[in-house]
C-alpha cells in the first residue's frame, strides 16, 4: 500500500532489459509486464539506451512509446538540442531520419 502514496507518472526500463530483449524470452516477458504495469496506471513508459531498430520496434510491439538512446542521438548540450530542432523543422535532419527509418522498417514487418 505504501507506493500508491507515490505520484510516480513515469516508467522508466532500464538498459539491462533493452539490451536482452531480443536474446531473453524471460527478459522479454517482462519488460512485456512493465509496459502492461505501467499502461494499466496510466503512466507515461520509456525505455534508455535503445541502440538498434530491432530494439526500437520491439518495444513498440509491446506497447512502449517512448524511447531514447543512441539509435536517435548520442547526449548532446541544450543548446546543440537546439540546433538540431531547429535544422530538423526546416528540413529532415538527422534526428528525424533516425525516426524515419524505424517508422519504415516497422511498416515493412
Amino acid at each position: 500500500s505504501y507506493i500508491r502514496a507515490f505520484p510516480f507518472s513515469k516508467l522508466k526500463i532500464d538498459q539491462s532489459f533493452v539490451r536482452s530483449i531480443l536474446v531473453t524470452a524471460r527478459d522479454a516477458a517482462l519488460t512485456r509486464a512493465l509496459i502492461n504495469l505501467a499502461s494499466g496506471l496510466q503512466m507515461e513508459v520509456v525505455a534508455e539506451c535503445v541502440e538498434t531498430a530491432d530494439q526500437a520496434l520491439r518495444l513498440q510491439s509491446l506497447g512502449c512509446k517512448v524511447v531514447q538512446g543512441y539509435l536517435f542521438s548520442r547526449p548532446v548540450t541544450p543548446e546543440a538540442l537546439e540546433e538540431r530542432f531547429l535544422q530538423a523543422s526546416s528540413d529532415a535532419g538527422p534526428l528525424l531520419a533516425a525516426s524515419a527509418a524505424v517508422e519504415a522498417k516497422a511498416t515493412a514487418c
